[in-house]
């Protein structure tokens, strides 16, 4: 998405907020505002993302669904994410209580779930120079869908995006 394409306010957070979470929380507040207002090819992108429901993430596990868990480390942590999560709703994405809220983001907390378990499962992360760079690709994160990957991604130093196989003839 062009800079031009998406509401100032939220390039401004997008831009502004390193200090304050980093390439994550500037990642969901993105994510959410294409889910919400995108366009083009962003709109289409997000019509093919799973929905929060059909994601196994830690973060995804309600308080009454973490015995499941079966081990009291990992109920801790799925704890703790969802908790962080809900700040972040609360506090930044909230569509009532936001920082964001003129944007009206994320009308609910299921919305910011979501967009936290797209960030976390669909984002690439590479440093080019001195710097280091997280996005998302739209429909790359197909590529490498093996219990064996024969993708590597990389940015190029003038900042394009690779998929650089890793297995010749591997294709099938």
């Amino acid at each position: 998405m062009l800079a031009a394409d998406v509401d100032c306010y939220c390039l401004m957070f997008a831009l502004t907020s390193a200090g304050r979470g980093g390439w994550f929380k500037r990642l969901v507040a993105w994510l959410l505002y294409v889910a919400r207002h995108g366009t083009g090819v962003w709109k289409l992108y997000v019509a093919t993302l799973p929905q929060e429901s059909e994601m196994a993430s830690l973060m995804n596990f309600t308080p009454e669904e973490r015995h499941e868990l079966q081990c009291p480390e990992m109920q801790a942590h799925a704890a703790k994410e969802r908790t962080a999560i809900q700040g972040l709703h609360d506090s930044i994405f909230s569509s009532a209580t936001g920082e964001l809220r003129s944007l009206d983001l994320a009308p609910s907390f299921n919305d910011t779930l979501w967009a936290a378990c797209m960030v976390n499962s669909r984002c690439f992360s590479d440093n080019v120079g001195r710097e280091a760079v997280s996005l998302m690709v739209p429909c790359c994160d197909l590529a490498n869908h093996s219990m064996q990957p024969n993708a590597q991604f990389r940015l190029s130093p003038g900042g394009q995006f690779n998929i650089i196989t890793t297995q010749v003839g591997s294709c099938k």
